[in-house]
């Protein structure tokens, strides 16, 4: 979260006469640092200001260097009021203090510390001294001192409102926020209301995780002055943070009507706007606040991507080209333009796009990758392969080079053979087999990628090995478990593939993925065929015209005998799915089932010409052959 915490460098100044004036505050404007003085008599005032006068005489020597401040001449000086404490007793004091205080107001702290040490000492330690000398250590950064100082001036006069002030900043700033607190509750426990004291009470809140007390610092402080935009945004920022999300929209709108090119505000904004589905809306806000910041990225990415939610690819192209045509474009703007132009088919856009990336910097295995797999996309096999074998030769170690290129060079993930790499068997299942070895063992993605590159191959042990230490490490992962059950379905290690998807389906009971292959896996085994219909029926009912879903449960009624509802079933499913092996070999179980041979002869049959070989089905033909008499 962004904050704008207390600044070391240069506090503001916390003396009396620079808050004195401001409305609701708890002294009036007449008590400049004279009348609120408290330890020297008030007839010796009149022999201060005739010091004060002199000294002032010496300001521009005092400002080049030499420190040295005159004497006014005795017969200068005004008669001492006859109540007055000697003059050796304060004036001294007092020739030092309007010096540190000028200095101190006229940014050199560091100069002013002397000065004001002396009249501080001097005068006895006064406690109006003691709070300027004690600024003065704040400014220049010298927070014991100014800490020592403090405690001194609480431990004389509890209710010094200004010392407990300063007392807590300091605490703030030494990372005593338990203390900082307990002081600025003394503060707003006075009564008064104190922009200053709720503001920095809301930032000491927030920093101890005391969400709900700081909202309502804020707010008092804001009631304060409601003119802060930085205020209301980090307002808002909590209150989001609280879930109260139609009082953070409040905030950050109030935010960016005070200061209309506050881009984060204008950011979190439309985030709300979006999550809640105003799209319209939250574009709008974005569009204003590019017309102040137009070279803010993240307000064009956050266009860019409603435009691309609502499908509008086009749109959100426009608007990042009109970014980069004075290549304004960061390279996080120019991945997201190339990617868009691969989205819509624009490969040559993408390929200007990525290639002046490459060669603008360091080589890299990711750009080379993306590169191969675009010049796969046009067609354009030769640059795509010296582009992988780049990307392999800048990162031997990185498993995702190798797999890449496996996976360009594979009919299952690559079914297209305008866009497929030809390459020997022997050299994929290299490639693949150095995937293997380089991926690690905490890396689920890259295990998952490598089991079902094995399981692509028909390596079911290995892809059993790599998919079962993935779903160790990620068991939640649909795509794990589902791929992992799919192996040991393979393997007709049904019961284990069972325990999977019962676990992933106690996670996920509606899911109509898992619902379905638990289903079917039920019927495969032919237990709890009432719950398996339960599970398929499920499934169907998210998405009904789903042609393996509704093979799942043909195959329920076939494994419950129930062959005249399997034939229907299994029909429809061959006709939303055409020309899948399984579903038609289903189909000629049922056929079979229901003693209509010949029929059963012709799904087998064109099942076999979808396969590569399966002994099994060709002693089915030849069953149902004999039983039709052929």
């Amino acid at each position: 979260m962004k904050r704008y915490p207390i600044s070391v460098g240069k506090p503001r100044q916390f003396s009396r006469h620079n808050h004195d004036c401001q409305p609701g505050t708890r002294r009036n404007a007449s008590s400049g640092w004279l009348a609120n003085h408290r330890g020297v008599a008030p007839a010796l005032l009149v022999w201060t200001v005739s010091v004060a006068v002199a000294v002032l005489l010496s300001v521009t020597v005092l400002l080049s260097g030499a420190i040295v401040t005159p004497t006014p001449a005795l017969a200068d000086v005004p008669p001492r009021p006859p109540d007055a404490p000697a003059p050796e007793d304060n004036a001294d004091a007092f020739a030092d203090y309007p010096v540190g205080v000028f200095l101190l107001e006229s940014g050199s702290a560091q100069a002013a510390i002397p000065h004001l040490e002396s009249a501080w000492e001097k005068s006895s330690h006064d406690a109006m001294i003691g709070e300027k000398l004690a600024e003065a250590y704040f400014t220049s950064g010298d927070l014991a001192r100014c800490d020592a100082v403090l405690d001194e001036l609480l431990t004389a006069d509890g209710d010094d409102y200004d010392a407990r002030l300063l007392k807590a900043k300091v605490a703030y700033l030494g990372s005593r926020k338990e203390e900082a607190r307990a002081h600025l509750e003394k503060l707003e426990a006075s009564g008064e209301p104190s922009f200053e004291v709720e503001r920095i009470l809301a930032t000491v809140y927030t920093d101890l995780g005391m969400k709900e007390k700081a909202v309502d610092a804020y707010g008092k402080a804001l009631h304060v002055d409601a003119g802060s935009p930085v205020m209301h945004y980090q307002r808002g920022v909590l209150l989001r943070e609280l879930d109260r999300l139609a009082e953070a929209e409040d905030e950050f709108r109030n935010a960016v009507q005070l200061q209309p090119g506050f881009s984060e505000a204008a950011m979190d904004l439309a985030t709300i706007m979006e999550d809640a589905g105003r799209h319209a809306e939250a574009e709008s806000v974005l569009v204003r606040s590019l017309e102040t910041n137009p070279d803010n990225y993240q307000a064009i990415e956050m266009v860019a991507n409603i435009y691309i939610d609502q499908g509008q690819l086009d749109k959100a192209i426009r608007l990042l080209e009109s970014q980069n045509r004075d290549a304004a474009l960061p390279d996080e703007g120019l991945l997201l333009l190339g990617r868009l132009y691969y989205e819509v088919k624009d490969y040559e856009a993408s390929l200007q796009i990525f290639e002046k990336m490459l060669e603008s910097g360091e080589p890299s295995p990711d750009l080379a990758r993306v590169l191969g797999e675009i010049c796969s996309k046009a067609g354009k096999l030769d640059k795509s392969l010296e582009y992988y074998r780049e990307a392999i030769r800048v990162a031997p170690q990185d498993y995702r080079s190798y797999l890449a290129l496996f996976l360009s060079a594979s009919t299952t993930f690559t079914p297209e053979a305008s866009q497929r790499i030809d390459l020997p068997r022997e050299e994929s299942l290299r490639l693949l087999a150095q995937a293997a070895g380089a991926v690690t063992s905490g890396d689920s993605d890259g295990l998952y990628l490598v089991g079902i590159s094995y399981q692509s191959v028909d390596s079911l042990e290995t892809a059993r090995a790599y998919l079962g230490r993935a779903a160790e490490l990620r068991p939640d992962d649909e795509r794990i478990v589902l791929n992992l059950a799919s192996v040991l379905e393979k393997m007709k290690r049904y019961e284990e593939a069972a325990g999977h998807l019962s676990r992933l389906h106690e996670k996920q009971p509606d899911d109509p993925t898992t619902c379905n292959f638990y289903g079917y896996l039920l019927a495969l085994m032919g237990k709890d065929l009432d719950k398996a219909e339960r599970l398929v029926s499920k499934a169907l009912e998210k998405d009904p015209n789903n042609g393996y879903y509704t093979d799942s449960l043909g195959w329920v009624f076939f494994m419950r005998g129930d062959f005249g509802r399997a034939v229907k079933e299994l029909e429809k499913a061959t006709k939303i799915v055409v020309d899948d092996p399984v579903i038609l070999e289903h189909l000629g179980d049922a056929y079979g089932a229901a003693k209509r041979f010949r029929d059963a002869l012709g799904a087998y049959e064109k099942s076999k010409g979808l396969q590569k070989d399966n002994p099994g089905l060709n002693g089915k033909i030849d069953g149902v052959r004999k039983k039709a008499g052929d």
